[in-house]
């Protein structure tokens, strides 16, 4: 990730971290902690404790960010997520609690902050929403900000009368009656404050020029704009690279509408891998045919314009080549991951969904190899799996030393009573994990034993 800038010497060594996300009162989490999301991050548990749900606030937040629909803090009924009405969601359907979603984008954990609050950009966002009139609507009833050593920057909360009041590190006494006006009538753009609409709502004197005012500006002020504006760009940014893949992908078709516009992602279901390929066949051809053999689906996939609107996709072998339509079921689910693990741009998040659903083993193994190659050239890639062989590959590529076992997290989800819980499991240099550790019920016996013996065999080796 890229290095925070800071005019201070004793600040070029800070770099941003991991992201972290953490939500309370989602569904059957009542507190999920905080989730750091690593280079590659792998969620797993038996039936019925939540996986689904664990996605979730991402893409309540992702489709938010997306929507034309500004004046909504928490878009719930969207194009990549239906999460229903509040009372569906919150936990226990109880609506008089909060849900709360935390996203920590930047933190530095190794030194201590040589600097007040305030000279270090924000490297968190807590936000705070409770039901609103109707079943469906929320309100964004606080805003926080933590400085990057997780430190309170500022907090905007909704009081009576309908305005957010601003405290925190900033003081807002310091600032003008203007400016002070301002800061209440700023709205929020979805769960974000803007510091475009903050001053909008600055009243200049009419003889006086935008320019000549921001020269007068306090210095409260100014930090409270930048700290603003800083996570309103960090936010959007992070989101704007964010991509969905669900866990059923479309059937390939025979042909192919060509699009009038660029897709960013192969979408939800896939749906958009193949225009994708096609406006982006140059960037992508070389490295989708070098997946395309590793998958062994063939030697390259390229794609045939029929006419000014038509299109159709073909997967070579030699001298032979056939429309995808005609091939296995597997390349209908995987071509889409390819084709977006590829087209991803840098320091990305792609959120797959049970991946390897129809897939047979040696296709969920290959699977484990084109995750560890987003992992190794900056993306990252959140998964939701059943599948035993994909960990099992991903604990090899750790033994051998081709990913750092710090650049993979694994989480494990289990029922308590009537709440859902998440535990993370450590993998050891040595691909090593504690099988005593697993959920129970999500390895069946026969793998049970050969994860013990595999275990067993590599803590004698690493003696």
């Amino acid at each position: 990730m890229h290095e925070e800038k800071s005019s201070g010497d004793d600040d070029k060594s800070l770099v941003h971290s991991d992201y972290q996300i953490r939500w309370k009162n989602y569904r059957r989490f009542e507190d999920t902690d905080w989730i750091t999301i690593k280079p590659i991050t792998i969620l797993i548990g038996a039936n019925n404790c939540g996986k689904s749900s664990i996605l979730a606030p991402l893409l309540l937040l992702n489709q938010t960010i997306k929507s034309n629909d500004t004046e909504t803090p928490l878009v719930t009924r969207g194009r990549l997520i239906d999460a229903g009405n509040y009372k569906d969601f919150i936990h226990h359907h109880e609506e008089n609690r909060n849900l709360f979603l935390g996203l920590r984008f930047h933190l530095h954990e190794n030194r201590k902050a040589n600097k007040p609050v305030g000279s270090y950009p924000p490297g968190a966002i807590e936000l705070t929403f409770s039901k609103g009139r109707e079943a469906h609507q929320l309100i964004l009833n606080k805003y926080e900000l933590y400085d990057i050593f997780k430190r309170k920057y500022l907090s905007q909360s909704l009081n009576k009368s309908g305005k957010y009041s601003l405290s925190g590190n900033i003081s807002y006494s310091k600032m003008s009656d203007r400016e002070k006006a301002a800061v209440l009538k700023s709205e929020v753009v979805n769960f974000l404050f803007s510091p475009t609409s903050t001053l909008y709502s600055l009243e200049l004197p009419s003889d006086e020029s935008e320019e000549s005012e921001v020269e007068r500006f306090s210095e409260e002020f100014s930090h409270y704009l930048r700290a603003i504006g800083y996570a309103f760009s960090e936010i959007r940014s992070l989101f704007q690279n964010l991509s969905y893949v669900g866990p059923l992908r479309k059937k390939i078709e025979r042909y192919y509408r060509i699009a009038s516009e660029t897709p960013q992602t192969v979408g939800p279901q896939g749906e958009n891998a193949p225009n994708l390929f096609r406006r982006n066949y140059e960037n992508l051809k070389h490295d989708v045919d070098r997946w395309v053999k590793h998958f062994e689906f063939g030697d390259s996939l390229h794609f045939d314009d029929v006419n000014d609107d038509i299109f159709q996709l073909f997967l070579g072998s030699g001298d032979q080549r056939v429309n995808v339509a005609d091939v296995g079921f597997g390349a209908s689910q995987v071509l889409p991951l390819i084709i977006q693990a590829l087209a991803a741009p840098p320091d990305s998040l792609t959120l797959a969904e049970q991946p390897e659903i129809h897939l047979n083993p040696r296709l969920q193994c290959a699977l484990a190899d084109l995750f560890v190659h987003m992992a190794n050239n900056g993306h990252r890639v959140l998964v939701e799996t059943h599948s035993e062989h994909l960990i099992m590959r991903l604990r090899k590529f750790v033994a051998n030393g081709d990913i750092k076992k710090d650049d993979v997290a694994l989480y494990f989800l289990e029922r308590d009573g009537d709440r859902s819980v998440i535990k993370q499991v450590n993998i050891e240099n040595n691909g090593h994990i504690n099988t005593e550790s697993w959920p129970k019920g999500f390895f069946d016996d026969a793998l049970r034993e050969a994860l013990a013996l595999a275990s067993a065999q590599a803590k004698i080796r690493s003696k």
